[in-house]
């Protein structure tokens, strides 16, 4: 079957899918027919090219890696939708929803005929619509159906067509998108893995730790969904501007570059991602112990018109903080329990907070010395939990005081 990847209303390229086997991963084959706007193509099939890659096999890979992660929580109620869990074809998510997703304006439309209906019929039916303003999920519903499958609470399929962004949402927890008075956002429960907290208060009350550090981070509530607990945050993206995360920005030998060496990934991040803000970020993770600074949940705004990169996205996804991994009994000796936590990038966290703590941050991180959290009006957790966090949170902002300051006296502060 043939199909064209579509920006907006732009034909990018023409390509054909053969099924050796139509749930075998592995027997896929993407040809790639005509290349219509080389500049448009997405930049994770771009920088795959540099790896010495045929563009075919590059955008079979975006386009397994655009579908909804296995590992998701409630992964087969989400597929259940559109196809049969553990036997759905590589392509069934695309003739479901077009491949849309909120973090682009990417989609794909199949352009051949479907069983029982010709070329002429597909491309004229009703349910088939072959315009950007009519499948865009910025500005089109999408169906609560999907919503709750994401939630664990809808396993039937959905016919012929099933516009929802849970098809191409990445990450690992139980989220979902939802629409409300022309806003759309992000709401994301917490795993069972962890103890006193959870990633939803985490997102809640770290959020308040980036703004007093005067950092570009989204903001987080606190909101009943379906019977739990779950994180909001409004939606960052819009049709002209687009997110890409760090992953699709690096090609496969730049991103195994990960350990803490003198040749290692950062260097190539940085080609990229602005300076001051990666310093901000790490800063900002070294404080917090947020060990899930991972490729994926940080990287570029760009220009979904042109593919060109604007600047840093804003922060966001610090569900893996000292709120959500510290146990309850370690509350009374926190330095000691996260002591030898590391990043994502393999440093220890306050040696991390030493490198990239600079002079432009003592002003909010004085600031941080004396902050309280503010407690969400309707759900929290016990004081015995928030107050010794917060009271840590403190000493680690004067600590990061100090370490800057040891920096300006050894004039070695731009390292």
């Amino acid at each position: 079957m043939q199909y064209i990847l579509k920006n907006k209303d732009i034909d990018v390229l023409c390509f054909e899918v053969q099924l050796a086997d139509s749930t075998n991963l592995s027997t896929i084959r993407v040809r790639i027919i005509n290349v219509f706007n080389e500049a448009l193509l997405p930049m994770g099939i771009k920088r795959q090219s540099l790896d010495s890659i045929s563009l075919d096999e590059a955008l079979l890979t975006w386009i397994k890696a655009r579908k909804i992660p296995h590992h998701r929580e409630n992964a087969p109620y989400i597929v259940a939708t559109y196809s049969d869990y553990g036997n759905e074809g590589v392509m069934d998510y695309i003739h479901a929803g077009f491949g849309l997703g909120l973090n682009d304006s990417y989609w794909i439309m199949p352009i051949e005929s479907t069983p029982n209906m010709t070329k002429h019929e597909f491309m004229s039916s009703a349910h088939t619509p072959a315009r950007w303003k009519d499948v865009n999920l910025y500005e089109n519903a999408f169906l609560e159906s999907v919503e709750r499958a994401a939630f664990g609470l809808f396993a039937k399929r959905l016919q012929p067509i099933s516009l929802s962004p849970e098809y191409t949402t990445n990450g690992m927890l139980k989220k979902c998108w939802h629409r409300s008075k022309d806003r759309i956002c992000l709401y994301k429960a917490s795993s069972k893995m962890f103890g006193i907290g959870g990633e939803a208060y985490s997102e809640y009350y770290m959020a308040q730790i980036a703004r007093v550090l005067g950092f570009n981070a989204i903001s987080y509530d606190l909101q009943m969904f379906y019977d739990e607990v779950v994180s909001v945050c409004e939606i960052f993206t819009s049709q002209d501007e687009g997110y890409v995360p760090m992953a699709q920005c690096l090609n496969a030998r730049e991103r195994k570059m990960r350990k803490n060496s003198q040749n290692n990934v950062i260097e190539h991040i940085l080609r990229l991602y602005d300076k001051a803000a990666f310093e901000d970020l790490m800063l900002f993770d070294a404080i917090i112990y947020n060990a899930d600074r991972h490729l994926g949940n940080f990287g570029m705004i760009v220009d979904n018109n042109t593919g060109a990169p604007l600047r840093p996205a804003p922060i966001f996804d610090n569900g893996l903080s000292l709120i959500a991994t510290l146990e309850e009994a370690y509350l009374n000796d926190i330095d000691t329990a996260l002591a030898r936590d590391k990043s994502y990038f393999d440093i220890p966290f306050t040696e991390q907070m030493r490198l990239y703590v600079r002079e432009r941050h003592l002003e909010h991180l004085t600031k941080l010395c004396h902050f309280e959290f503010t407690k969400h009006p309707k759900y929290n957790l016990a004081d015995s939990i928030l107050e010794p966090i917060n009271k840590h949170l403190q000493r680690r902002a004067r600590q990061a005081i100090a370490l800057c300051e040891e920096k300006q006296q050894r004039g070695i502060y731009r390292i």
